[in-house]
């Protein structure tokens, strides 16, 4: 079986590669069930603070579930809800990590692909993406958990224009109806990736946790009682009194996570 989920950590960043170049980084059940793995790992992982997913090569972030995997068995219930189940424990990965996260988009980004890049908190996309959601001209039910995330992303509307019709949007419509954040030249994607990705891994890791729980409450009403303790947290903080400390004095801070 080919495919593979690659990690990396530098200087605070922790690299997450969708590794499948041969089929566009089309996703296998293990490679789902590693993306989980390597999520929660780089989550509980306090040298890390803020999180990068990106496909291998230049071609994909990745074109979905791979659909040859099932060839075989493209009729099986059981197969399908084994498939469906295996990519919602990723997006439940990716919305219940505290860490803050990018989504690197170069060419495709599609069904799966696209449920993933959704469960980042900030998508960044080349010139050259497409993306489309193709549940329908392939006779499945687009999960329920991972639909809903799209609507509230691009609202109702879109969301039907993209789930009933199957169709590609490029990176300029997909930044238009709030698919995407920021839409860049190819060659310029990773700079600009690792210049944002490094100005959030300057910030204190404590106000970074805060924040993202705070704007995950809107979807996860659950979640307030943790934000409310990671803002709490914030207070007197050893990182606290260095950022006011590092203001007064006009230097830059050097934030512990404490």
């Amino acid at each position: 079986m080919t495919g593979s989920v690659r990690t990396e950590i530098r200087a605070g960043v922790g690299w997450l590669t969708i590794d499948n170049p041969a089929r566009r980084n089309a996703l296998t059940m293990r490679m789902l069930a590693d993306l989980s793995e390597s999520l929660n790992k780089l989550t509980a992982d306090d040298e890390v603070r803020v999180i990068v997913l990106r496909g291998e090569g230049t071609t994909a972030f990745a074109a979905g579930a791979d659909i040859s995997e099932f060839a075989a068995q493209q009729r099986s219930e059981e197969v399908q809800r084994t498939a469906d189940e295996a990519l919602d424990g990723v997006v439940t990965s990716l919305f219940r990590s505290d860490t803050p996260m990018i989504a690197m988009i170069h060419g495709f980004c599609l069904g799966a692909g696209l449920a993933i890049a959704l469960g980042a908190d900030i998508r960044l996309a080349d010139d050259r993406s497409a993306f489309a959601i193709p549940a329908v001209r392939l006779g499945l039910g687009y999960p329920l958990s991972q639909g809903r995330v799209l609507a509230r992303t691009v609202g109702p509307a879109y969301a039907a224009e993209l789930l009933l019709t199957g169709a590609h949007v490029d990176s300029a419509e997909a930044a238009r109806i709030g698919l995407v954040n920021h839409v860049v030249p190819t060659g310029e994607l990773l700079p600009r990736t690792e210049r944002l990705a490094e100005s959030i891994a300057a910030n204190a890791p404590l106000s970074l946790r805060a924040a993202k729980l705070a704007i995950r409450t809107v979807d996860w009403p659950e979640m307030i009682p943790d934000a409310e303790r990671a803002i709490r947290a914030c207070r007197g903080s050893a990182d606290a009194v260095e950022g006011q400390r590092a203001y007064m004095e006009k230097r830059r801070p050097h934030f512990s996570g404490h």
